[in-house]
């Protein structure tokens, strides 16, 4: 039986942790593979939180953003397992701006059942669990918090990254009916300003991964919220796929092709096809998949800018149907 109250501590640990590097100055920041940058203080949290978690759990595996070299095979069979992002924000942290968060969660059967985010700099935890109220800690005590549904006529509290707001998100906000406000924070703390009432959407259009989410996630679904994949519609799942990312907006995904396409990034191409859910292809009828593959290939391949960007804006309109007849397969235009 897994004790709340000692997650809730280890978060604390961690991040007095990360607080005493943060308030030190030696971050000894570098580079990862993704270009995402990675401190000794995102080290030395995910070493001490999966070092505890082994000592309460030792039958539970662990992922951590910080240890992703699982293979599909073993991970595609877990029932139960911690999810951890040891420092979310880490931008924010290089930023000091302390909207940065120590993220634990234990997902069960693709669900977050169990959640902690901790804000060191702000000394707030929020607590959620399945079939448990959420909570939020600070100095002051313990408070019980709830998700709050947008009433017509009201103003629309809209919470965005500090980091990554792009024009898909302003592009959401713009549909929106009514006033917007918009209030800016960093790491998961976004959704945990839902989770309390202090915002009513978070739209995030961009990359995010699974160890991003998860622990607010649980915490927003214990406040009576919701946090839905936008392709779908349906509750955000984990560990269904090879790819640790989230889905992504079409639209978003569609740019980020069209951008490779007029860069001539074919291998990036081929990767970015190659995640999970195939991204931009799934939303394309199966029987032109591979033929609007081959067709960007030749394209590509041809180096001719007028004809990419011809190629890119029909893809970004949505107009299917017509693409393969203007850009035959065997012989770009």
């Amino acid at each position: 039986m897994i004790n709340i109250e000692d997650i809730v501590n280890l978060s604390h640990d961690a991040g007095k942790l990360i607080l005493d590097i943060y308030q030190s100055n030696n971050f000894e920041q570098q580079l990862k593979s993704d270009s995402s940058p990675l401190t000794k203080a995102d080290l030395a949290s995910h070493k001490l939180i999966v070092n505890r978690l082994r000592e309460l759990t030792p039958n539970i595996p662990i992922l951590s953003e910080e240890s992703t070299n699982i293979a599909w095979q073993e991970r595609k069979g877990w029932q139960e397992y911690w999810l951890i992002d040891p420092l979310d924000g880490t931008k924010e942290f290089i930023k000091k701006n302390g909207e940065f968060t120590v993220n634990i969660a234990l997902i069960k059967n693709n669900a977050p059942v169990l959640g902690v985010v901790y804000a060191p700099v702000l000394e707030t935890t929020w607590v959620g669990e399945v079939n448990k109220s959420a909570i939020k800690i600070t100095p002051k005590g313990r408070v019980g918090i709830k998700s709050i549904r947008h009433q017509a006529n009201e103003t629309w509290n809209v919470v965005g990254s500090r980091s990554h707001q792009s024009d898909e998100f302003r592009s959401y906000v713009d549909k929106l009916e009514g006033e917007v406000n918009i209030v800016s924070m960093g790491s998961s703390i976004k959704l945990c300003l839902v989770a309390e009432g202090a915002a009513h959407i978070y739209p995030r259009l961009g990359l995010t991964s699974e160890w991003d989410t998860a622990a607010a996630h649980a915490v927003v679904n214990s406040a009576g919220g919701k946090v839905i994949d936008f392709n779908t519609g349906q509750e955000l799942c984990y560990n269904t796929k090879e790819s640790l990312l989230n889905p992504l907006g079409y639209q978003l995904r569609v740019q980020i092709v069209a951008y490779l396409m007029m860069n001539f990034q074919n291998a990036l191409i081929d990767e970015f096809f190659g995640f999970g859910d195939k991204f931009v292809m799934e939303k394309f009828e199966n029987q032109l998949t591979d033929k609007l593959h081959q067709t960007s290939s030749l394209i590509i391949a041809s180096h001719n800018m007028d004809l990419i960007h011809k190629f890119c804006n029909r893809i970004i309109e949505f107009d299917k149907g017509s693409i393969i007849n203007d850009y035959r397969i065997d012989s770009p235009k």
